[in-house]
């Protein structure tokens, strides 16, 4: 666990370092946080209530929002970026240390932009969510579990690149539990509305939370945990998985996901190359010990280009010799 803390305190260091650009960026997020709020404001000045979901029900949805995504894409950022870890290799920095591969991979890096929702969301809380012990309590666990299962929920469909070699799913899946999870779960009906509790489960990021904070039910939040520990379990299952598959993923070599590099093309020679290599190489043969007569009868009348000292090297295996070419 030590390990994890020092990770940890490097990560925010690096995030840190510039004080300026730091607080410049959260600012910027904080600011777009309150066009949101500035949106439902007006929204909820023509609308009383939507399915039961008031003005002060929305704005505990959207602090418990943005504080559990504040804390999975700001101090786990690279919980959405397993993909790209995996495709430009740099998944072979992790495997390298002596901790577990994943843990170090979601603290490694914190993206400051993001720690603004952090700031944004428990402000939010403290001025419309009413706060008592008891609120504040279940809200920061509401918290707590959100990011859980968002981390996980990200983690799996970012694993699938080990076995498509594609991307694409975890960029999707992280725009889609975002976007339904910050409306309330009961403006969705029929499919739509089940799906946000299995397959994207954005009720259990937001709603099902705000909802434990304003009226606790054992029922809800044993649902929450039953998703959370099921996300839980198919991300390390996805993830340990995928390690198996995975080979060296050098920046070099375009990544450890994916088929492999077709074979390098064979050497052409054409037959005017073919008689220069065959002569040259008999007048290094016949020269013996005679260094000197050997490169005159290779580089002779250095009239030849480069190319065919490359052409008899790769084609003969003769030992490449200095000369002025």
């Amino acid at each position: 666990m030590s390990q994890t803390f020092a990770v940890v305190r490097a990560a925010f260091t690096d995030a840190t370092a510039r004080p300026a650009a730091f607080w410049t960026q959260v600012g910027a997020m904080i600011a777009n946080d309150l066009a949101m709020i500035a949106f439902w404001i007006l929204f909820f000045h023509q609308v009383r209530s939507v399915r039961g979901w008031d003005a002060d029900r929305v704005f505990l949805l959207f602090a418990i929002l943005a504080t559990a995504a504040g804390v999975v894409l700001g101090f786990l950022s690279n919980a959405r970026r397993i993909p790209e870890l995996v495709e430009t290799g740099s998944l072979d920095e992790a495997l390298s240390l002596p901790m577990s591969p994943l843990r170090y991979l979601l603290v490694r890096r914190v993206d400051t932009v993001n720690l603004g929702d952090v700031v944004f969301g428990v402000v939010l809380f403290l001025v419309t969510g009413h706060p008592t012990p008891q609120r504040a309590a279940l809200f920061l666990g509401g918290v707590a579990v959100a990011a859980t299962l968002l981390t996980a929920f990200l983690v799996t469909l970012g694993s699938v690149v080990f076995f498509t070699g594609r991307g694409e799913p975890g960029a999707l899946g992280m725009h889609a539990i975002l976007l339904l999870a910050g409306y309330p779960v009961d403006i969705f009906t029929g499919a739509a509305k089940g799906l946000l509790y299995t397959l994207v489960p954005a009720a259990f990021v937001a709603a099902v939370p705000a909802r434990i904070v304003d009226a606790p039910s054992w029922r809800d939040a044993a649902l929450m945990l039953l998703a959370t520990a099921v996300f839980v379990v198919l991300a390390r299952t996805a993830f340990g998985l995928g390690l198996r598959r995975y080979t060296s993923g050098s920046a070099w070599g375009g990544g450890g996901a994916g088929p492999p590099p077709p074979p390098p093309r064979p050497v052409q020679v054409d037959g005017t190359a073919r008689s220069l290599v065959r002569r040259s190489a008999t007048a290094g043969t016949a020269s013996g010990t005679a260094t000197g007569r050997a490169r005159g009868a290779r580089c002779s009348g250095r009239n030849r280009t480069s190319v065919v000292r490359l052409i008899v090297v790769t084609s003969t295996g003769l030992p490449a010799r200095s000369c002025a070419v």
